[in-house]
């Protein structure tokens, strides 16, 4: 599981460490803090450090430094590696495979290629996700799975009678649901975002482990009452041996942790982005409490505002 990070020279990253990453961690702050940068930065380099990706492709000046349980390396500007390369395969098995997800409602809805039967699990990506390919593997080789989902997916949306598998060409497979009293199934591309992000994010916690999703922003797309039952089902990621980091700008999502697993990023205009645990931030300790950490968050953003407009946010006392 990834611990730390020590980022250099990526985007408006300039040198930004983040330390005490928990299983479940949020990255919390105003827009053009560096949230996103900081998931594509780990993704990237994750990914190199496992041993995937070319020297070439990384962006000039870009250094990485993590810990990883008890494995600690990176790359420097120039790309090398530390420790040398042959042991990056310490890296792969204490960095888990990384997975950005940054989903549209549009993308929930396509059909995608049919699971092939001997093969692993889809690959994801932030301009992928298989969730009927996936949903068609636990069908044909694991019913068990399959129906599991299902039934929690009826139990949050009980409109839902049963979810099926449907081949809308030779070479594609989509997935929807039957709806009590409606006689006629209802396609992925003609269902809500709520239920979309809720059946992805049900999908995920099925995958084999251990995986780093990084997560934008899952709020989105979703009613204020079913944003509580995603960030549950991240937890059960971690449950299965997953880590998570996700961005989010929802005070909703934020009650749903402790302030150990929340960090606020903020542009300073003298060092760049800078990251503060939240339990560090000027005022914790008269406000633990007293506020969830969603208001603790609001109340950080009012008294930065009512001191200066453009102060840092997250200034530490």
């Amino acid at each position: 599981m990834l611990t730390s990070i020590r980022i250099q020279g990526y985007r408006c990253l300039r040198d930004v460490l983040i330390e005490d990453i928990q299983p479940l961690h949020a990255l919390i702050g105003p827009n053009d803090s560096g949230k996103s940068s900081v998931l594509q930065a780990t993704e990237l380099a994750t990914s190199y450090l496992r041993g995937h990706g070319i020297q070439s492709n990384l962006p000039s000046g870009f250094g990485v430094e993590v810990q990883a349980g008890p494995w600690r390396g990176g790359f420097d500007a120039s790309g090398t590696r530390f420790p040398d390369r042959p042991n990056h395969l310490e890296a792969i098995q204490h960095i888990p495979q990384p997975q950005a997800i940054h989903w549209s409602a549009g993308l929930l809805r396509e059909p995608v290629e049919p699971w092939i039967s001997g093969s692993g699990d889809p690959a994801f990506s932030s301009g992928h996700a298989p969730i009927a390919s996936v949903l068609d593997k636990w069908l044909k080789s694991d019913r068990a799975r399959f129906f599991a989902i299902e039934q929690r997916f009826i139990a949050l949306f009980p409109i839902v009678r049963d979810v099926f598998i449907g081949n809308p060409t030779n070479n594609s497979v989509s997935w929807g649901v039957h709806l009590h009293g409606v006689e006629e199934p209802v396609d992925a591309s003609a269902l809500s975002e709520g239920l979309l992000f809720y059946m992805a994010y049900e999908v995920l916690a099925s995958l084999s482990g251990p995986r780093l999703f990084l997560v934008e922003e899952p709020e989105s797309g979703l009613h204020p009452a079913r944003i509580r039952d995603v960030v549950r089902v991240l937890r059960r990621l971690t449950s299965e041996g997953h880590q998570v980091i996700l961005t989010t700008h929802s005070p909703i999502v934020l009650d749903e942790l402790e302030p150990q697993e929340i960090t606020v990023l903020d542009r300073d205009v003298a060092r760049g982005t800078v990251a503060t645990p939240l339990s560090k931030t000027a005022g914790f300790d008269m406000r633990e409490g007293i506020y969830s950490p969603g208001e603790m968050w609001l109340a950080l953003i009012d008294d930065a505002l009512a001191a200066d407009p453009n102060a840092p946010v997250a200034a530490e006392p």
